[in-house]
């Protein structure tokens, strides 16, 4: 069993009808928004006869919240297979921890956001303003393809340098990811409740869901402000990073280095007449 400390920055109860909305409730008229099935959920029929039931759900975890800590059972660690050949670490969590981790990373979420570069970062965002707190996967392709194209705009031409991080959650670390939240500010209950679940993971950062994504997208801040200092003209979806200068992919391979990853750039052309 896990034993873990509950603190909110300011204290206080977490808004869990909210959070349980974003994972597998429904929104305003009845509208299903759950659009995490798929990750990695051990018993969605299970799930099911908590949502049908949300209120006492919700209502027991409040109160376990109140007394300050949370005793669960282990989340499962499992390899999903790849067409690569790789294996993605990722791991389950039992529905009160979830939602318990969902609610510190959206309490954390305001710092951690103070550190990225407003209109250079894409993907994986946070939006307390929305039924489900944390983007999808598949959310922002849009916003990626304008992006794209006005950069482009800024050189007068038709190519971008891609650099892919290579094998970034394999790669990163729970110990590095904790310096990063701890520099962001994110108070120390909070970062060690993280940090426990993530460093029995035998290495690397595993696939959760929508939640941890967003609290991975900050593990590149470094890399992000280097590049920003030089004057390069770019932005990052995710974990690639599109320039507009070749020359600042040797930025771009340092500051990965500095942080322990590496990365793989490619050429990509756009045909700006036919986007438009």
């Amino acid at each position: 069993m896990e034993c873990l400390v509950l603190r909110l920055d300011g204290g206080g109860t977490p808004n869990f009808e909210w959070l349980f909305g974003g994972i597998v409730g429904e929104g305003p008229g009845g509208v299903r928004t759950a659009d995490q099935f798929d990750d990695w959920l051990v018993d969605p029929i299970s799930f099911e006869d908590i949502r049908l039931d949300r209120q006492l759900f919700v209502d027991q975890l409040e109160v376990v919240w109140r007394g300050g800590t949370l005793k669960s059972a282990a989340p499962a660690r499992f390899p999903v297979p790849r067409e690569s050949g790789r294996s993605l670490k990722a791991m389950a969590l039992p529905l009160s921890l979830r939602l318990a981790t969902h609610a510190m990373i959206a309490d954390a979420a305001p710092k951690l956001m103070l550190g990225h570069l407003r209109d250079k970062i894409l993907g994986f965002g946070f939006h307390n303003e929305r039924v489900s707190a944390f983007e999808a996967p598949v959310d922002g392709a849009e916003e990626l393809e304008i992006a794209a194209l006005d950069l482009l705009e800024v050189g007068y031409g038709d190519q971008v340098t891609v650099v892919d991080v290579t094998a970034f959650q394999n790669s990163a670390t729970p110990k590095r990811l904790q310096t990063v939240m701890t520099s962001a500010g994110v108070i120390d209950e909070q970062v060690q409740f993280l940090s426990r679940l993530l460093a029995r993971n035998d290495g690397g950062l595993p696939t959760v869901d929508d939640a941890f994504a967003f609290l991975y997208n900050s593990y590149l801040r470094p890399v992000d402000h280097a590049v920003a200092q030089s004057g390069a003209n770019f932005f990052r979806h995710r974990d690639e990073y599109f320039l507009l200068d070749p020359d600042a992919v040797s930025i771009v391979e340092a500051g990965l280095t500095s942080i322990g990853l590496s990365g793989r750039h490619k050429v990509c052309e756009l045909d700006t007449e036919k986007a438009r």
